[in-house]
């Protein structure tokens, strides 16, 4: 009898040898599958948060800045005013133009291709047409083409960044 028990025992030794080292590799696989897990959740809402920062936030400022200068003393401005007002405002709105209005466009402009991945912009018409009116806008000024007219300033598109913004806000917030 001896020898059957001794190999019942070694069997059970085994047997449990085998569930313990099975039940360690489920163990770590499943560490490491939550670790990979909330780092892929970091990363993300870390990129998220980058996007809205880099490019987001920087476009609503320079459309809001450049729509203030266009509101105040742009050509709509010249309208019914004396000859001399019309030529004052003029003067500034040239002035305005050229020194931050194109390098705002142009500042916009580079920040669509920098972040065009990452914001979608493939997908997102309005920056498609935000991208193509900076362009336009800058050559426009020295050359009027007819691209110009095409993609003309539409106001929903900062309404559009703004709301996107405000999105990816609350995925950030959702997310802690």
């Amino acid at each position: 009898m001896e020898p059957d028990s001794f190999n019942t025992s070694n069997i059970i030794s085994i047997i449990a040898l085998i569930v313990s080292i099975i039940s360690g590799l489920a163990v770590a696989f499943f560490s490491a599958w939550v670790s990979a897990k909330y780092q892929s959740k970091i990363k993300a809402m870390d990129s998220t948060k980058k996007l809205r920062e880099e490019f987001y936030g920087p476009v609503l400022s320079i459309l809001t800045e450049n729509e203030m200068l266009y509101n105040e003393f742009g050509p709509k401005t010249f309208i019914g005013r004396t000859p001399e007002i019309a030529d004052a405002k003029g003067a500034t709105w040239n002035s305005l133009k050229d020194k931050v209005v194109k390098p705002n466009l142009i500042l916009i402009r580079q920040l669509i291709q920098k972040h065009w991945i990452q914001s979608e912009a493939e997908s997102k018409s309005y920056l498609k047409e935000l991208f193509f009116h900076c362009s336009a806008f800058c050559e426009y000024d020295d050359t009027p083409n007819e691209m110009y007219s095409k993609y003309k300033y539409k106001p929903e598109w900062k309404t559009n960044i703004k709301n996107e913004s405000i999105r990816l806000e609350g995925e950030i917030e959702n997310e802690h």
